[in-house]
């Protein structure tokens, strides 16, 4: 508008200007919403370690999976696995290790890695055996 003396050159440049950043704010925004709320794992991947839990020979039941990205290459992974009632406490921290080796094995991403053993079907029968409930005769 300096050169032409005509102000419409200035809204012109402003309205650019404001619907360029309204472009900018809604990709950022969308962006942004993922980081914080947290995206959980591609599905391939929770495929990936939904089977390394399965073909673990002392793994009974993936109880639940839960899966959250801190970055694009670090991946938290909570499971709440049960485990063989027989194992030891040594024996399950060795299994508890190698279930993690497996899933890092097929998703490399998962830095953070969170297992917790569960017996439940052992846990419901001791219940049942401290009721009277239970099948042992007494």
């Amino acid at each position: 508008s300096a050169l032409t003396e005509d102000p419409i050159y200035d809204a012109f440049g402003t309205l650019g200007i404001g619907i360029l950043l309204v472009c900018i704010s809604v990709v950022l925004a969308v962006e942004m919403k993922s980081l914080l709320i947290g995206e959980a794992a591609d599905p391939r991947e929770e495929r990936a370690i939904r089977d390394a839990v399965a073909a673990n020979p002392l793994v009974r039941e993936l109880i639940f999976l839960r899966t959250q990205h801190f970055g694009p290459n670090e991946l938290l992974v909570t499971a709440k696995v049960e485990f063989d009632a027989s194992l030891t406490l040594p024996e399950l921290a060795v299994a508890i290790d190698q279930l993690e080796g497996d899933i890092r094995a097929v998703v490399p991403t998962a830095r953070y890695l969170y297992v917790e053993p569960d017996v439940k079907r052992a846990a419901a029968s001791i219940q049942g055996d401290r009721d009277g409930s239970g099948d042992a005769a007494g």
